[in-house]
């Protein structure tokens, strides 16, 4: 694969709402699905579309689409091919479009899986471990989110649905970038923030637990104070009527 070609946009992997904004005037239609029905697994299709057909150009783009706020941009470094444009309506596409199609989902992996890479990188796991943070839970859970919606939506360790040529080549760039290997090792950190969650919330358990125990027997105190109290009065009472 040819990395010169495929490139982020702005070297970003989510676009800017500002830009999200711009793009979806200029070049985002998502009715331009990158091949036909049963090409791609899954979500794959619904969620990857190309820039509108622009024949002046020696770039365009492929969108990826993660969440509705969460767009990837990639450009391609060379001329559209005409030939989707062409064949739009039909169900099959060209094995050379289809190659540039999933080599553009290789290199979306390889640059995704980096970013939740960095992303984790950037946890202090001795400070979670060390003392319960709210704010350190919500960056967990927001990078949890993020990587939950990249499952749920694009990722396959076989992208391409056909057994056909292209996907033996495919495939063969897969392992050539260690994208099995790199998403391997992303599981592995993922279940570490999961028992890094589970511990931090025990211990929010234990405390709220404390903080109960604690209020119940304050409760018990102030309960006991207004017994001994309407006794005293009760007694006095007494006094009083005789």
């Amino acid at each position: 694969m040819n990395n010169k070609i495929y490139e982020l946009y702005k070297k970003e992997i989510f676009l800017t709402q500002e830009e999200l904004d711009e793009f979806k005037k200029k070049y985002i239609n998502e009715e331009n699905k990158v091949c036909g029905k049963d090409t791609l697994k899954g979500n794959l299709r619904d969620n990857i579309s190309y820039s509108n057909f622009e024949k002046d150009k020696n770039y365009y783009y492929y969108f990826f689409k993660m969440s509705e706020g969460k767009y990837t941009a990639i450009k391609v470094n060379k001329k559209f091919p005409e030939e989707i444009e062409i064949n739009s309506e039909d169900d099959k596409i060209r094995r050379e479009n289809l190659r540039i199609v999933g080599e553009a989902i290789i290199y979306y992996y390889s640059e995704i899986v980096k970013y939740f890479q960095i992303k984790i990188a950037s946890l202090d796991f001795e400070k979670l471990y060390g003392d319960y943070s709210e704010e350190g839970l919500k960056k967990i859970e927001k990078i949890i989110q993020e990587i939950t919606l990249f499952y749920a939506k694009m990722y396959y360790r076989y992208p391409i649905r056909e057994v056909r040529s292209t996907s033996t080549e495919l495939h063969e760039v897969m392992e050539e970038y260690n994208i099995d290997e790199q998403f391997a090792e992303l599981e592995k950190i993922i279940s570490l923030i999961r028992d890094v969650t589970s511990y931090q919330l025990e211990r929010k358990r234990e405390k709220e637990k404390e903080k109960e125990d604690k209020r119940s027997e304050n409760w018990n105190k102030i309960f006991a104070a207004i017994g001994t109290a309407l006794a005293v009065i009760e007694i006095v009472q007494g006094f009083l009527i005789k």
